[in-house]
Order: C-alpha cells, then sequence, then structure tokens
C-alpha cells in the first residue's frame, strides 16, 4: 500500500512539473510578444533615437529566436552601436540568419566582420571566425577555410577554436 501511494505520488509530481513547464513556455512566449510590440512601438514612435536603435537590435534577435529570419536581418542591419561586443554579436546574428536562408556569400561576410571587429574579445571574435571557416567548408571552400582557421589559431591560441584549430586544418589538408 505504501509503494501504491509512493507511485501516486510520483505520478503527481510528474504531472504537477509538466504542467508547470508547459505554463512557463506559454507565458515566456507571451513575454517575448510583448517584448517585441513594445519594441516595435518604441521604433516607430521614437525613430532616430538611440532607444529605436536598440529596440531594433531587440526586435531582431527576437525574430531570429522565432526562426523569421527574413525580419531578424531587416532589424539587425538596422541596428548600429559603438558597443563593439554587441555589434559583434548583432553581426553574428545576421550571419546566422543569412545561413538560416542559405545566403551563403552573405553568412560568411557577416561572420567575418562579428569576428574582426572586436579582436580583444578572444571567444566572440573566435567563434565566428570559426563559424565563417566552418560556413566555408562545408560550401566546398577549403582553401578559404583553412586560412581563417590559420587566423584564428595564430590570434586566439587560448580560445577553444584557437586549441582545436589544428584539428580543423588537419582534416581539410587530409582530404
Amino acid at each position: 500500500m505504501a509503494a501504491n501511494n509512493n507511485t501516486n505520488s510520483k505520478s503527481s509530481t510528474s504531472t504537477i512539473v509538466k504542467s508547470i513547464k508547459t505554463n512557463w513556455a506559454l507565458l515566456l512566449g507571451i513575454l517575448l510578444i510583448i517584448v517585441v510590440l513594445v519594441a516595435l512601438y518604441v521604433i516607430k514612435e521614437f525613430s532616430g533615437t538611440k532607444a529605436a536603435n536598440l529596440a531594433k537590435y531587440y526586435v531582431g534577435v527576437s525574430y531570429f529566436k522565432q526562426n523569421d529570419f527574413n525580419k531578424a536581418v531587416e532589424y539587425l542591419k538596422d541596428f548600429s552601436t559603438d558597443a563593439k561586443q554587441v555589434q559583434a554579436i548583432a553581426y553574428g546574428t545576421l550571419g546566422d540568419a543569412y545561413a538560416e536562408l542559405k545566403k551563403n556569400d552573405e553568412a560568411v561576410e557577416y561572420y567575418k566582420k562579428a569576428g574582426n571587429l572586436f579582436p580583444e574579445d578572444e571567444n566572440i571574435s573566435s567563434e565566428y571566425l570559426y563559424r565563417a571557416a566552418a560556413f566555408l567548408e562545408v560550401n566546398g571552400k577549403s582553401k578559404e577555410a583553412v586560412e581563417i582557421y590559420t587566423a584564428i589559431k595564430n590570434k586566439y591560441p587560448k580560445s577553444e577554436k584557437g586549441l582545436n584549430a589544428d584539428k580543423y586544418i588537419n582534416r581539410l589538408q587530409v582530404q
């Protein structure tokens, strides 16, 4: 009897946890929609201000998270900041959006922009340069990929991508 109560208790707890997770995901989705609507309002009503500019970033990233890559590109291309780390991430997200849209040249262009914008941040720079190289690699441009992997190895030797660069280079040189 005690085992049966324990089983029922576990089942009830599992059901409650599933319900909380479902409701939490729904709540997050609603909050995201509200953020986008507020940001779109700010863009429209306060055009040309720093707030409207930053809202373009939030809207672009939100559309990217919702898999609306054309809208993400629209808003992120219109965003600009002097905060180099934020701009690098915006460029990188543009690269990701273009990659999803199968616009290969644009994806590589923005990954390179992101990777070269703020070299002081080894993690951001090496990550986006790696994405450019990996994207080139899968699109049959091995020579260009090796050049970028080599640059990562030389410029960012202590980063995760820099530490693994030889592996990527050797893989391409063996083929």
